[in-house]
């Protein structure tokens, strides 16, 4: 007379080690009490880290991973590894909000996301992403591996800014190869001419921290002799390693007296 949907089938989120287990039939209408349907001690596994590796896309000589990963024994965001070709590139954390996340894991919030750029050499490479543990747990998991065509890497930069002055002009902005962490040079040509090569290592905090692995020492600000008038300023990024061309990172147009 009561039919068959009375099943139950949950899951609940616990830390490692013993457990006791209670469920209780919570009552309706008529009664007295909550009766308990049964208990039973399990053990629970330490959490070691979960996630997913969910895209690997490659440019000129790097790579961005997007994925998320979280450790049972906490719900503060957790640390990543990306590793190309067996070797560590990078370290980052995962703390992107992910609300996607936060609704299949209730108790853990949603700032488990990371989307981290890391060089990666020119050809074939695999890329490889580990949680890394917190608390209670057997080791730092695998979330994912890819493997990916990463093209050959030109420069990449951007000439921000060209301020003149009485017989001088002043260029900034930044510049970086992907194929290599240090300082690369950078060629400023003024209408037409080559002015001045320079090694673009200014310290750059924010480089760093959109193109992590690469360090901050990719920043410029050039000082050139200059007539009066009006003048274009053209920066070129020299290229390093693999790639075919010395990129132009932009031009200008300024006037000096």
């Amino acid at each position: 007379g009561w039919g068959a949907d009375h099943g139950y089938s949950t899951s609940v989120n616990v830390s490692g080690g013993t457990h006791q287990v209670c469920v209780y039939a919570i009552n309706q209408g008529r009664g007295t009490t909550n009766p308990s349907l049964g208990c039973t001690t399990v053990k629970v596994s330490s959490g070691s880290p979960i996630g997913d590796l969910e895209t690997a896309k490659p440019s000129s000589g790097a790579v961005t991973v997007t994925g998320w990963s979280i450790d049972p024994n906490t719900a503060d965001p957790i640390s990543v590894a990306v590793y190309v070709n067996g070797k560590l590139v990078f370290n980052g954390v995962a703390n992107t909000p992910r609300p996607d996340v936060a609704t299949a894991y209730p108790p853990f919030g949603a700032d488990h996301g990371y989307s981290l750029t890391v060089n990666a050499p020119a050809g074939k490479d695999k890329v490889c992403v580990y949680g890394l543990n917190t608390g209670p747990g057997d080791g730092n998991p695998l979330i994912g591996c890819s493997t990916v065509t990463v093209p050959s890497g030109n420069p990449i930069g951007h000439l921000e800014s060209v301020v003149g002055g009485k017989g001088t002009l002043t260029a900034s902005g930044w510049a970086l190869d992907p194929n290599t962490a240090s300082s690369i040079e950078v060629a400023l040509y003024v209408d037409g001419v080559l002015a001045l090569q320079q090694t673009a290592s200014g310290d750059r905090p924010d480089i760093a921290s959109a193109y992590p692995g690469f360090g901050a020492a990719h920043g410029f600000a050039f000082p050139v002799t200059t007539k009066a008038g009006k003048h274009t300023v053209c920066a070129f990024g020299l290229n390093t390693g693999p790639g075919d061309t010395n990129t132009e990172l932009g031009c200008k147009s300024v006037t000096t007296t």
